[in-house]
């Protein structure tokens, strides 16, 4: 029982927190110069919005008409089937089928549409 307690009074002793140690200096912090200006970025990439069918007038909530990116030049749009996807529109005559408002197109050179 004597060295039942005996370890009971050393596992208290050794297991506590030590005295808090003093306050180390304030610590400097060193400004550097400024550095040169970067160059200038590349240009970046317009995109143009352009709407299908153009005697649709979008009116929420009943008329959607489907709209086209034009992107250097090429027209992509985004195809909601087989879970949604962008895709390059070739020049070519395209179906849209917005809501309420449904046209036959063709898609030209350079983003055109007639």
């Amino acid at each position: 029982m004597r060295y039942v307690l005996l370890l009971f009074m050393l596992s208290l002793s050794c297991c506590g927190k030590g005295p808090v140690g003093p306050q180390g200096e304030a610590g400097q912090s060193i400004v550097g110069p400024p550095g040169p200006t970067g160059s200038p970025g590349p240009s970046g990439t317009i995109i143009t919005m352009k709407q299908l069918c153009g005697s649709c007038v979008p009116t929420y909530p009943s008329v959607f008409a489907e709209s086209v990116m034009c992107i250097d030049n090429q027209l992509y749009g985004v195809y909601s089937a087989n879970g949604g996807f962008l895709s390059l529109l070739t020049p070519g005559t395209y179906t849209s089928n917005g809501i309420n408002c449904s046209c036959t197109i063709t898609i030209g050179n350079d983003c055109s549409i007639s």
